[in-house]
């Protein structure tokens, strides 16, 4: 079976994955957000099926991009704690700084304000360039440079994280194919976006109701496949990396 036939199918069969396990996340997150807090067992119940989601999500997501690492097989994406626990790391890592970057934009007004009396400019224009600065570090910089790094961490857990397997990792930056997906990615968020922000209007309660769910579930689909889309773009232009990782390691035993 050729190279492009085999990432056809794991692209398929990621994207079912992705759909189909984070609806069961999100069937078991409502079941319980239903459990009662009355007494001392059933918090901590609680707070252990609330590791439970967040271990489950970070497998889950860990896996669809493991599964896009080299999709002509000659290196296998490995599985075990230790990778998951390195994609859990990264992925806290990469919320932490989206929420920096979320906090900042919320004080942007009052920093543009203070930079237009100090360079004498109109606090129309510094407002529109810093709010334009934030939301192109939160949405493409920063993003862009995290995935291919995340991808890597998938595969090859806490080994992915030395200088070098990073160096490798962000040679992404250079290929025409991992910005292609990284814009149909960002589109079909935009998309989603819109979809969940759009509210028209509709004679009667059963046509909003329909109109509702039909836009929820467009943007549900549209977000998966942006998630399989980055784990498709960073998957085999960090292959490299996972090379590089392997003679590194052999190395450092041997030695």
């Amino acid at each position: 079976m050729s190279t492009e036939r085999t990432g056809m199918y794991r692209f398929a069969a990621t994207w079912m994955l992705q759909l189909f396990g984070t609806l069961l996340l999100l069937a078991c997150m409502y079941w319980w957000l239903s459990w009662p807090d009355e007494h001392v067992w059933q918090v901590a119940a609680s707070a252990v099926m609330a590791l439970l989601l967040l271990a489950g999500t970070v497998c889950l997501e860990r896996t669809v991009f493991a599964a896009h690492q080299n999709c002509a097989g000659k290196v296998l994406p490995r599985h075990g704690f230790t990778q998951c626990a390195a994609f859990g790391l990264w992925l806290a890592v990469f919320a932490v700084l989206e929420f920096l970057l979320l906090s900042v934009s919320g004080g942007v007004e009052r920093v543009a304000v203070r930079f237009a009396q100090v360079l004498h400019l109109p606090p129309r224009l510094t407002t529109s360039a810093l709010t334009w600065c934030v939301f192109v570090t939160m949405w493409v910089l920063l993003p862009s440079l995290m995935l291919p790094v995340g991808s890597l961490v998938a595969s090859r857990g806490f080994a992915a994280l030395r200088w070098r397997a990073v160096a490798y990792a962000l040679r992404a930056l250079r290929t025409l194919r991992y910005w292609g997906g990284f814009a149909l990615a960002l589109a079909c968020v935009y998309a989603s976006i819109r979809l969940t922000g759009w509210i028209p209007e509709r004679p009667t309660l059963r046509a909003e109701l329909w109109s509702a769910g039909l836009r929820l579930g467009s943007a549900y689909l549209l977000v998966v496949t942006a998630i399989v889309l980055i784990a498709w773009s960073t998957g085999r232009v960090t292959t490299n990396a996972s090379d590089t990782g392997e003679q590194e390691k052999q190395a450092s035993v041997s030695s």
